[in-house]
């Protein structure tokens, strides 16, 4: 069995994380604690408030697939290849969603009341859960007021926590300096992202180099001033040809677009994976 989120199979020392929204597997480096429970990098992210677009455009293609599905959004097949028409799908509906929350009025009161006086609606990732909250009598609002300041030191120390798996990607990184500073979760997204192995890297060091060395490839190819139109992308025509689709072996996108197809667009053969090729 390996994680969900950055294919890491588990062993003696990686011990599994269970989120508590999605019910997925997951490593420590890809989940967050959530008081005493664990969530996962993209269920902290969708249910963040408000919802950052920037989060929710840095996250895979699948992970934007696997939340359409959930909330039954109606997207065209033709649309669902397509990360940042995704994106457009899933702010839309959020905003949708805010929209009707807040054309309920203030004073509304239901015409029939629940049983219990106490219960509330506990929002979360899917949907409404009934909970019940017992009265607490007077005598105890000491104790009351000293568990609300321990969750609000937990609370602090979750989101402590999730900046450290904040998603990024290689064009946030402004320098060698910063890769540095990265966790080893943000090294190992990185080098996902860009179809890099980080297999047999057993340091934190190894994995530094080969962000480092990626980050040169991307400023050298910055440097250049012109790309000859054969070596250019055949979708995006900006970036180079560094994509080799298999099985059939052609090479005519970037990294970028290649991860985005479903099919490859000069034999509409199915792409089992996408490797990345760079040339000497």
């Amino acid at each position: 069995m390996s994680c969900d989120g950055c294919s890491l199979r588990f062993t003696i020392l990686k011990r599994k994380k269970k989120c508590e929204d999605c019910g997925y597997i997951y490593c420590s480096e890809c989940t967050a604690t959530k008081g005493r429970l664990y969530q996962c990098y993209r269920c902290k992210i969708f249910t963040h408030v408000p919802l950052n677009s920037y989060d929710v455009a840095n996250l895979k293609l699948r992970d934007l697939q696997w939340f359409v599905d959930l909330k039954g959004i109606d997207v065209p097949s033709n649309d669902r290849r397509e990360q940042a028409v995704l994106v457009d799908w899933i702010m839309n509906y959020f905003s949708r969603q805010n929209n009707a929350q807040q054309s309920v009025p203030p004073n509304y009161q239901p015409i029939y009341p629940t049983l219990h006086p106490g219960d509330r609606n506990v929002g979360g990732l899917f949907g409404t859960q009934a909970s019940s909250t017992p009265t607490i009598p007077s005598a105890e609002g000491i104790q009351e007021q000293n568990e609300s300041t321990s969750h609000d030191k937990e609370d602090k120390r979750s989101i402590k926590n999730g900046t450290k798996h904040q998603i990024i990607n290689l064009d946030s990184v402004n320098d060698r300096n910063h890769i540095f500073s990265l966790t080893t979760m943000q090294l190992k997204v990185l080098l996902t992202r860009n179809f890099i192995s980080f297999r047999g890297c057993c340091e934190k060091s190894e994995l530094q180099e080969k962000v480092c060395w990626l980050w040169d490839l991307k400023e050298s190819a910055k440097n250049k001033n012109t790309i000859p139109d054969e070596n250019l992308c055949k979708i995006c025509m900006e970036a180079t040809i560094d994509s080799l689709f298999l099985d059939c072996g052609h090479m005519v996108t970037c990294h970028q677009c290649g991860k985005l197809l479903h099919d490859c667009p000069i034999c509409r053969q199915i792409i089992v994976r996408v490797v990345r090729a760079f040339r000497s």
